[in-house]
């Protein structure tokens, strides 16, 4: 017998990591060329060499060989897609979504997914359903997006896999059917995607859809977190901290809060306030706090927690920890969290 689950009966812990779930993909970068070879790059992809215009847009992307510009990266990857090159449209889709080199523009993003996933591009398929299912750029048509992810999921495509089990989670476009969420999310699992591996870990510390087991929860965090996913090494600081499913280890949870941070993860943030707070380490509390705030404004228990730190430093400590803030911003100002969030509005 099949098990129903409805969107009401799932935690707000799994709603949210779902809602983190349901993203278009990001920028598909495949350059690594040298900079002696940026000029002859630059003379094929002017001559018109789709190829050439790609790995160039990529170099304007990333900085590699020439100054970085969101602008000429967009550039270039448009004349690339106006060549019908379904990874470029796939590409430039995205950049309209997000405004990365040009004003965004829904409806050219969903114009260009679109192109690409009718030249069977997976990618594309999979970003161009999510539109549709959201209704972002188009009119809302579910079923019709739900058409398009599975057609990727068809071809193997891990996140396409993975949203096409959450919609048969949730019952988004398709009947709520737990053994087919998990056939699916499972499919995604086997390619060792770290956003369904974190999801497993998700049920099973919830016990929704699966009983309830911390330590396969700890596994599946740590399978995910080890592969970079800064949802899952926050997540699996807070069992290190609490002793749940695993052996009690607050410096392995402050080393993996440590690393979630570094990804830019602002619970993670918030954790290593928490825990410097309660040790009574007054420079490394306000030291993430600083950066904590930047993210979370508007928690008045955490401008509080920040407040009283620095009431315990001497001056000059407070200059030093606000210089070495400043410095990890700079460092760190190009960390993104990768994808477009399409949250469902899951309530």
């Amino acid at each position: 017998m099949q098990f129903k689950i409805s969107c009401l009966s799932l935690s707000r812990c799994i709603r949210n990591s779902i809602a983190a779930a349901l993203i278009v993909g990001s920028w598909q970068y495949c350059f690594s060329q040298a900079p002696a070879e940026i000029a002859h790059l630059l003379e094929r992809a002017q001559a018109g060499y789709v190829n050439e215009e790609m790995q160039l847009s990529h170099a304007f992307q990333s900085g590699i060989g020439v100054p970085q510009s969101s602008g000429e990266a967009a550039r270039w990857m448009l004349k690339a897609a106006n060549q019908g090159n379904p990874l470029a449209q796939t590409d430039i889709g995205y950049a309209y979504f997000t405004g990365a080199g040009v004003a965004i523009d829904p409806q050219q993003a969903f114009k260009w997914f679109e192109r690409a996933a009718l030249a069977n591009y997976p990618p594309a398929q999979n970003d161009l359903g999510l539109l549709l299912i959201k209704g972002e750029g188009t009119a809302r048509d579910v079923s019709a997006g739900v058409r398009w992810v599975r057609k990727a999921a068809e071809h193997n495509l891990a996140p396409a896999q993975l949203h096409i089990g959450i919609f048969y989670l949730l019952g988004i476009g398709l009947e709520p059917d737990n053994r087919e969420a998990m056939q699916w999310i499972h499919k995604a699992v086997k390619q060792h995607y770290p956003q369904a591996e974190y999801l497993m870990g998700e049920l099973y510390e919830e016990g929704q859809s699966v009983p309830r087991d911390l330590s396969k929860a700890v596994y599946w965090f740590r399978m995910s977190a080890d592969r970079g996913l800064a949802l899952a090494q926050n997540e699996l600081g807070k069992l290190c901290e609490a002793g749940a499913g695993v052996p009690q280890d607050k410096s392995a949870a402050l080393r993996w809060y440590f690393v979630a941070a570094e990804a830019g993860n602002s619970q993670a943030l918030i954790n290593l306030v928490r825990m410097y707070a309660t040790y009574g380490i007054a420079d490394r509390a306000y030291f993430w706090g600083l950066l904590a705030l930047r993210s979370s404004p508007n928690l008045t228990a955490l401008s509080e927690v920040v407040a009283s730190a620095r009431r315990h430093l001497a001056e000059k400590d407070v200059l030093r920890v606000e210089a070495e803030a400043t410095e990890w911003i700079q460092a760190h100002s190009g960390h993104a969290q990768q994808g477009v969030d399409l949250a469902f509005n899951i309530h």
